[in-house]
């Protein structure tokens, strides 16, 4: 997802240099989840797997009102290293307090669906991150 210059602003934020976010994020607009700004290179996955939830019938799965964007310029956590969102390389579908929405986020169908396009999901690590996808490589054959 490239390199960037940055520098601290308010805690956990960060200013990127303007010519890397010139250059990488881009606004689209994906089904289900409407407008985003996201890194380029994921965008196509994205609309990939978004696509596949709509032509399998589970578009239930997903609440646009609880879509969390891509690109947000943080840390993971103060003092800890960056977030994937720092290059708008990660999506998070279904954050809400909701937690039957949220829940949708870890439906190992929808899992399925963005693994196969290119993305990992937060379900399973340590501390679970259901909805949290990060973008990891081009999608599988036939994704």
């Amino acid at each position: 997802l490239g390199e960037f210059a940055f520098h601290p602003t308010d805690g956990r934020y960060i200013e990127r240099d303007r010519v890397w976010v010139q250059e990488n994020l881009i606004n689209a607009v994906i089904p289900l989840l409407g407008r985003v700004r996201c890194h380029a290179v994921l965008v196509p996955a994205l609309q990939g797997a978004m696509q596949e939830v709509i032509n399998a019938d589970l578009a239930f799965l997903i609440s646009p009102e609880a879509f969390q964007g891509c690109d947000n310029p943080r840390l993971i956590a103060e003092g800890r290293g960056f977030s994937r969102h720092a290059w708008g390389g990660a999506v998070d579908i279904n954050y809400s307090s909701d937690a039957t929405i949220r829940a949708n986020g870890a439906d190992p169908r929808l899992v399925a669906i963005m693994e196969r396009w290119g993305f990992t999901s937060g379900h399973l690590w340590n501390n679970p991150d259901p909805g949290h996808f990060e973008y990891i490589g081009p999608p599988q054959p036939g994704g």
